[in-house]
């Protein structure tokens, strides 16, 4: 049989007692020798190897390698400890370990370090590179002026979440817990605006109006729309226009209609302010009193046509029946009754626009009174710049049984010009009262009447006066 010596091959004598002599030198080819013959050398002996998928084991002095076992689909053989391991990569392919790059090595089983540590840059590994930070994770960002982005959970990119409404825009807050949020401008950003009464710019930014610009005061104009515009009214201040009250708007370039006068109405002026009057009296209509003369009313039903009866230059006062000394004027009649059983006193007025000026030297109010009530007659003068109505005059009495119950002599100037709510109030029980409705403000030779309207007691009042109820009062006057 063929043996080795060293690194000859031989064979042996045939006795068994050694080696034949001669044989061939393995080592002239870089060959091993083994059982008698020269082999090229494979691999180490006893070491474990990997061929294709599959781990080996080298034998026969090196010259071979004996299959151990086959890895499968799943991992991979490692060539370095020769064993089995799972997959956990793509050969090649970029990823990171914490803030390292690395590398999956040629057999998928582990990953290399192979390039920097992210972490010295303050910049986060991504897939295999160094990404920066660019927002706080978790909080929204500005992505542009009108658009709204969510930064993702590393900090290294934002998905879009909404856009800002138009005349908005994206604003990032610091101390904002969510961070960025859509704002409004103060100012529209580069365009022309007012800043007061200066004819300025915004800022790009749209935070506010640059320093400087025109002072439309220099012009006695007054700044609007992004302009110098000329007044055209007294800011807040009330006018007559087309008929109607107007209100003069603060920028004072322009107003509003801020009371329809109605028909039978019209708008008048009243030093700095106005508001709508009854008329003096119906237009055309004969036997008409306006100012104390008698005579046919004017078209515009605010005086007589001229050729009338003047009363007052008489000392008298103008009727519908002529001039007399004094006058007695029903103010509704007695059509509906209402009943009350307050114990404190409830005051029944109406409301009269006086445009002739009288003494009232008479009240009485039509009434049905079961026993003893307490009586006020009482007269209130409108406060034209706040609406509200003082007491101006009072008188206590006593009444008792049913119709016109009276204040008994009284002196109270009526001025021209001035509105004022007259009555009675009533207290201790209950009580029945009269009353009417009208369609339209009734007309007496010297004044106009509003409404009527019932009312706690008070000193002050805002009586909100309707046609609806006018209650049956007579007023006895002179001049």
């Amino acid at each position: 049989d063929g043996m080795c010596v060293g690194s000859l091959a031989t064979t042996c004598k045939p006795d068994g007692s050694g080696s034949k002599p001669g044989g061939t030198d393995c080592s002239a080819a870089n060959q091993l020798c083994y059982a008698g013959e020269c082999r090229d050398p494979v691999c180490t002996p006893g070491q474990k190897l990997c061929d294709k998928n599959d781990i080996y084991i080298c034998s026969d002095a090196g010259t071979s390698k004996v299959l151990l076992s086959s890895c499968g689909a799943d991992a991979a053989c490692d060539s370095i400890i020769g064993t089995c391991r799972p997959r956990i990569c793509d050969a090649g392919k970029l990823s990171c370990d914490g803030s390292r790059i690395v590398t999956c090595n040629e057999s998928g089983t582990a990953y290399l370090q192979s390039g920097p540590n992210c972490a010295a840059s303050n910049t986060l590994c991504q897939s295999g590179s160094c990404k920066p930070i660019i927002c706080t994770p978790g909080r929204y960002v500005c992505q542009g002026a009108t658009t709204i982005n969510l930064c993702n959970t590393d900090g290294t990119a934002s998905t879009l979440a909404s856009y800002c409404l138009s005349g908005s825009h994206c604003a990032d807050d610091l101390s904002y817990y969510y961070g960025a949020s859509c704002t409004y401008y103060y100012c529209q950003p580069g365009a022309a605006g007012c800043n007061g009464n200066l004819l300025t710019t915004c800022k790009s930014d749209g935070s506010g109006w640059t320093a400087g610009g025109t002072d439309c005061s220099q012009s006695d104009t007054v700044c609007s729309s992004a302009q110098c515009n000329a007044k055209v009214c007294t800011p807040q201040a009330r006018f007559c226009g087309n008929g109607n009250v107007q209100q003069c708007e603060s920028s004072a370039i322009s107003s509003y209609q801020a009371q329809a006068c109605n028909l039978g109405s019209y708008c008048r002026a009243q030093g700095s302010t106005a508001d709508c009057a009854l008329l003096a009296c119906s237009p055309n209509a004969d036997s008409s009193c306006v100012k104390e003369k008698f005579g046919v009313c004017t078209a515009d039903g605010l005086s007589v046509a001229s050729g009338a009866t003047d009363c007052a230059a008489t000392s008298k006062l103008c009727t519908a029946d002529g001039c007399a000394a004094s006058a007695v004027d029903t103010l509704a009649s007695a059509n509906q009754v209402g009943s009350n059983n307050y114990l404190i006193g409830y005051v029944y007025l109406d409301v009269l626009e006086v445009h002739s000026s009288r003494k009232l030297t008479l009240l009485e109010a039509y009434l049905s009174l079961p026993a003893q009530r307490g009586l006020v007659w009482t007269v209130y003068q409108r406060d034209p710049t706040t609406g509200y109505y003082e007491l101006k005059y009072q008188k206590p009495t006593t009444g008792t049984g049913t119709g016109f119950q009276s204040s008994g002599a009284i002196s109270f100037a009526l001025a021209a010009d001035n509105t004022y709510a007259v009555g009675v109030s009533v207290s201790g029980g209950g009580h029945a009262y009269y009353f009417d409705s009208a369609v339209s403000p009734p007309l007496l030779p010297f004044a106009g009447v509003v409404g009527g309207v019932s009312n706690g007691f008070s000193t002050t009042i805002y009586p909100y006066s309707s046609l609806g109820t006018l209650y049956n009062l007579r007023l006895t006057t002179t001049l």
